[in-house]
């Protein structure tokens, strides 16, 4: 986003909407930093973010904010923690989300409120006088205006960018012919082989070409900046994918899964950054026992998208192994927002079978689940322990000694 040549303009169409529609504005790039200043910056805003606790549910506010418009590839209203609405337009330009514009800093009527989503828990601001105050100072603006206003925006951005993107790109192009070319090549290996083998893989719950997007995000990413962790996400992603291509409804042994884990967790490292730790402990001599392909891989990646991922700091998961009888116990354990009870409920209505793959949360363990009563029997259902705000424990057995194959 920095390097569009007209970004003094993108900042004069951002503080000319703020002066037409009495609305705050900030543009950030896709990682969520400010490439433009602040326009019509509230005074209730500027003073809640003096505070630690406060100013890190904002930044948290407007990164979930822009990353769910980018998702929806339309403007986003909601409510942040402070009670004041905003809205994300994202920024996309040949399929890729470089950005967003932040905007609002607003209140609605109680009719409107109660129809938005709020991100965040809501903050205990009201205990500071000055903040009351100003946040009275905030005019109500009908909901109709804020719709049109990001609606607006939302055109006016995107074909600027639209523009100025196609020109950067083909300089771009010009300059790393060579880098770009390796990359393709990599693509359309990888691509063959998706298609070759034809994958509809039920047992991860993806559907492949998935990951040929994001190799494809990856690369136009590397065009558009110098970023050196993009090589390092698309190998992990490459053998990401070559592991799920090659050990789709597979017995591997478990020092293999791991390694596919391994994978996973380096490309959520570049992701999540220090925000989320990963621990392995599993003694060697189990190593040679075999397990479902994807499937430890397919309890961590629940553990992170819904336990981790809503949690705003200091989230950790952990793979542990121990021997017991004749099974291997394996342990995958977050700290995490844990699981609702309704819907804990729910995934351990299993053994009843009346639970609904519709429950979204479950989905993965549903399928976790079904995999292992498939090979190993009923006995091996996985086992759940959740706490909210605590943590989430999911177990699986695995047999050392299955008929005359002795695994272990």
């Amino acid at each position: 986003m920095k390097q569009l040549s007209d970004l003094d303009m993108l900042q004069e169409i951002q503080d000319r909407f703020a002066e037409a529609t009495g609305l705050a504005a900030i543009t950030v790039d896709y990682s969520g930093k400010p490439i433009t200043k602040y326009s019509k910056f509230s005074s209730f805003c500027a003073y809640l973010r003096e505070f630690p606790e406060y100013r890190e549910k904002c930044y948290q506010c407007d990164a979930f904010g822009g990353l769910e418009a980018a998702r929806r590839k339309k403007p986003y209203i909601y409510q942040c923690h402070s009670g004041l609405i905003d809205f994300a337009i994202p920024i996309i330009a040949n399929e890729q989300y470089l950005g967003s514009i932040l905007a609002g800093q607003t209140r609605l009527d109680e009719t409107n409120v109660n129809e938005l989503e709020t991100i965040g828990r809501k903050s205990e601001w009201e205990k500071h006088e000055k903040a009351k105050e100003a946040f009275e100072d905030i005019p109500l603006i009908p909901f109709e205006k804020i719709t049109a206003a990001a609606e607006m925006m939302f055109l006016v951005v995107n074909n600027l960018v639209e523009q100025n993107i196609t020109r950067l790109i083909q300089s771009e192009l010009n300059e790393k012919k060579t880098k770009l070319i390796e990359e393709m090549q990599l693509r359309e290996h990888l691509e063959k082989e998706l298609q070759r083998k034809d994958i509809q893989s039920q047992q991860l719950q993806m559907n492949p070409y998935f990951l040929f997007g994001i190799l494809n995000t990856a690369s136009n990413l590397s065009i558009l900046e110098d970023a050196p962790k993009t090589g390092e996400l698309i190998c992990s992603l490459t053998e990401f994918s070559r592991y799920l291509l090659d050990n789709i409804n597979s017995l591997v042994t478990l020092e293999e899964e791991l390694n596919h884990v391994q994978n996973y967790l380096a490309m959520q490292a570049i992701r999540f950054e220090d925000r989320i730790t990963f621990e392995i402990d599993i003694p060697d001599q189990m190593n040679e026992s075999k397990v479902p392909a994807g499937i430890i891989q397919s309890l961590v990646d629940n553990a992170v998208i819904h336990g981790l991922e809503p949690k705003e700091r200091g989230g950790s998961v952990t793979i542990t192994g121990s021997s017991k009888g004749d099974q291997w116990i394996l342990e995958v354990s977050d700290n995490g927002v844990g699981i609702p009870e309704h819907v804990l409920n729910n995934l351990l209505s299993w053994k009843e079978g009346t639970y609904s793959t519709r429950q979204s949360k479950g989905i993965g363990l549903n399928m976790v689940n079904q995999i292992l009563v498939t090979h190993y029997g009923p006995e091996h259902s996985i086992s759940i322990k959740s706490i909210q705000d605590v943590g989430t424990n999911v177990i699986i057995k695995v047999p050392k000694l299955m008929g005359r194959l002795m695994y272990a």
